[in-house]
């Protein structure tokens, strides 16, 4: 018996290097209590907290992308809101991904951005 192929033509314009753990969804529920959904917000929050350390050089795992780190960390939360401008009636901007980090560090009882120098 044959195996069928697919054959596709084309040009290869990016190789993926390395996939990213999925991010964590809450359930939605609205019978969730505050405790579950503290859970969730902090599921989320370390996922993005391990995923940005890794995406923007942060770790040894990664090698240092040579760029202007407001740059990258621009593309970064850029990537994580898919490149939306607007959500509902508000503008997205990089304040929002400040703010969400802010929230998982008071979640997980941190005072101090690690990203930031003391």
């Amino acid at each position: 018996m044959k195996q069928e192929q697919l054959i596709l033509t084309g040009k290869v314009l990016d190789e993926v290097t390395t996939v990213f753990a999925l991010m964590p969804f809450p359930n939605g529920s609205r019978d969730d209590s505050r405790q579950e959904q503290r859970e969730q917000l902090l599921a989320i929050a370390s996922w993005e907290e391990t995923t940005a350390a890794v995406a923007t050089g942060r770790t040894s795992t990664w090698p240092r992308v040579q760029v202007e780190s407001d740059r990258l960390f621009q593309e970064y939360w850029h990537t994580l809101v898919d490149y939306r401008e607007h959500y509902r009636d508000e503008t997205i901007t990089y304040d929002w991904y400040l703010e969400f980090q802010a929230l998982g560090r008071r979640l997980r009882g941190v005072t101090a951005d690690p990203a930031k120098p003391k």
